[in-house]
């Protein structure tokens, strides 16, 4: 079968919730393409959808062996990791995407939600204020850019005189 017509038919298949057909031809196609990064997340996350968090690691294990840096999958490694207990091995790969230079908030989220499961609170309490702290940042850039925006693109003065 044609290549683009199985990844057709396997996405149609995620879709309707066919798990079972998506993961066959989901395989097939990677049997062909064993590092290919789009299979093995589709791949993964049909697992994690249909509550198989343990078939799915393997899929986001193999992602960060062949592309280290995916950040992606070393946060959904994390969170499964957390929900099947695994606290401290969700930690050492969520401290693995925070070295990578990632600091986003489903980082954060994620890696806080782990601590509080392990009722470390100093330790989600510091991920909540890094987090914060990042998401502040992040809209004071936001509204300076706004503001720019609006100062080049208007008739705006920054010396107005309010006796007119």
């Amino acid at each position: 079968m044609e290549k683009g017509l199985l990844l057709s038919r396997a996405q149609a298949a995620v879709i309707s919730r066919d798990f079972t057909l998506a993961v066959k031809l989901y395989k097939t196609l990677l049997k062909d393409e064993p590092d290919n990064l789009v299979y093995l997340k589709e791949l993964g996350n049909i697992h994690v959808k249909n509550g198989e968090d343990e078939k799915a690691i393997p899929y986001f294990e193999q992602i960060i062996t062949f592309h280290s840096q995916d950040v992606d999958a070393m946060i959904s490694l994390g969170a499964i990791y957390r929900r099947l207990q695994r606290y401290e091995d969700s930690i050492v790969i969520l401290n693995r995407a925070l070295d990578e230079g990632e600091n986003g908030a489903m980082l954060n989220y994620t890696l806080g939600f782990t601590y509080k499961e392990m009722k470390q609170y100093d330790e989600n309490e510091n991920v909540f204020i890094v987090s914060s702290k990042s998401l502040t940042n992040k809209i004071v850039k936001k509204i300076s850019s706004i503001t720019n925006k609006y100062v080049l693109y208007n008739d705006y003065n920054p010396n107005p005189s309010y006796d007119e």
